[in-house]
């Protein structure tokens, strides 16, 4: 199938040669997601990396482009997100999310070219891929492309000393329909009215209907929607989760306004309101608070008893995060930044948490973990310990659970490669872990599967 996109490849081609920066607009149907990664694979050696702004497109554009090649995916094109990697050793176009492709460009990396697809749905981890792209040295001679529906092309293409190329068409026919009623933005109810448009949609219309909601903002805006994923979270057998209802994280510390605080209030009304006391919900916060606001906060989410409140104000104030301590009933929790017996006993001492997120693979390894776990239990506080990292850390973090008596909680994540990576994998089953019984960590690689993953 020839589609809008495929018109411009000869100007693309060349304009690439001549500046090796392209800002590309085209329609969204035009086919520039699929087209241009693989038009970048047949003219340049090394990884085509994909920056995709959300998880689902990049499975969904892997999936479609390995069908077309009558392949599976992993193999020619590939995804990478967080706790998922479907990629492998021959993978020669790789769509990631931005945060992935930053941990990335850290490394040694073979870079064919780099595309920052969708680039108006910019963020702050999409600007500092393009920063790197730019700036760093060892990738300021990769092909880099930005694509976009809605961008302002002349505007970036002038900030990145880019070329701008433009394809008119789409791929199938677009009809536009306003629905009736008041056209000011509001996240009042939003997944109702998104339910109720669709659905008018589906009665007047054949086919299926795409809705674009604008952002994780209006989405979590909704608190209706909490009651629901609390049930599912029982269902599946766990007891305890957290959230972060104070997003964005940046800039650090900021106010929170009145409004979005009785939000989050909201939000924990309708989940104990659908599992009453059944599921411990912690604030899992990002230290992104000042320390009225999370004051404030704690007052008025204090009825609905939260299971902790996580790094309310940035983690290297001790003081004030015991000034906060000192005014809520909420047991403060934080610890994944710190580092050494000596910062975590600075924070007990001055009476600033009582729940330690230690971090094994940060903290200072198993033997200062142990350590760190005493002095909490010494204080009559317990461990919970933090986990972002990989199996490894995992394991090693189980076994300071197996061996502290003041053990609360674990935190767990597993993707696909977590399940494969040891000859038995990490058992998580109905809100559970059970701790592995081998030597050492208890845990052994699959040579196999790691010379999969192998990266020269």
């Amino acid at each position: 199938m020839r589609l809008p996109i495929d018109q411009i490849r000869p100007d693309f081609e060349r304009r690439l040669d001549e500046s090796g920066r392209l800002v590309v607009t085209a329609e969204t149907g035009a086919g520039k997601s699929t087209r241009i990664p693989v038009w970048l694979a047949d003219r340049f050696d090394g990884l085509i990396l994909v920056v995709e702004p959300r998880r689902i497109a990049c499975h969904a554009l892997a999936e479609f482009l390995a069908a077309q090649r009558g392949e599976q995916v992993g193999a020619y094109f590939g995804s990478r997100v967080r706790f998922s990697d479907r990629s492998g050793p021959n993978t020669r176009v790789l769509f990631c999310t931005p945060g992935v492709a930053l941990r990335m460009l850290a490394g040694p990396l073979k870079l064919g070219a780099l595309v920052v697809d969708e680039f108006h749905e910019r963020s702050w981890q999409v600007d500092l891929v393009v920063a790197a792209a730019t700036s760093l040295p060892t990738l300021r001679h990769v092909p880099l492309i930005l694509t976009s529906a809605t961008i302002d092309a002349e505007s970036a293409a002038a900030t990145l000393d880019a070329t701008t190329l433009h394809a008119t068409g789409r791929t199938f026919p677009v009809e536009v329909h306003y629905a009736p009623g008041s056209i000011e933005p509001s996240t009042d109810a939003i997944g109702k009215r998104v339910a109720h448009v669709v659905t008018e949609a589906l009665r007047q219309h054949d086919g299926d209907v795409l809705a674009f909601l604008p952002g994780m903002k209006e989405i979590q805006a909704d608190p209706s929607l909490a009651g629901p994923a609390a049930i599912k979270l029982l269902e599946e057998g766990n007891s305890a989760c957290k959230l972060d209802p104070f997003m964005p994280m940046y800039p650090i510390p900021r106010d929170i306004p009145l409004k979005e605080i009785k939000n989050a209030e909201k939000i924990f009304q309708v989940i104990r309101d659908a599992v009453g006391d059944e599921l411990e919900v912690g604030i899992g916060t990002h230290g992104q608070l000042s320390t009225f606001s999370a004051i404030r906060v704690a007052h008025i989410l204090e009825p609905y008893n939260p299971y902790w409140f996580e790094e309310p104000v940035p983690p290297e104030n001790i003081d004030e995060m015991a000034r906060v301590a000192a005014s809520t009933s909420i047991p403060i929790a934080t610890g994944e930044r710190l580092v050494t017996k000596y910062e975590f006993s600075n924070l007990l001492e001055k009476g600033a948490a009582s729940i330690i997120q230690l971090d094994v693979g940060q903290c200072g390894g198993i033997t200062e973990s142990k350590k760190i776990a005493a002095i909490a239990e010494a204080h009559y506080a317990m461990i919970a310990p933090h986990m972002y990292c990989g199996p490894i850390a995992s394991s090693a973090a189980i076994q300071i659970d197996t061996c502290s008596p003041n053990f609360v909680i674990q935190e767990a994540n597993q993707g696909p490669l977590h399940k494969t990576i040891f000859k038995e994998p990490l058992v998580l089953e109905n809100g559970f872990i059970t701790p592995p019984t081998g030597p050492g960590l208890g845990v052994e690689f699959d040579e196999d599967v790691l010379a999969d993953h192998l990266v020269e």
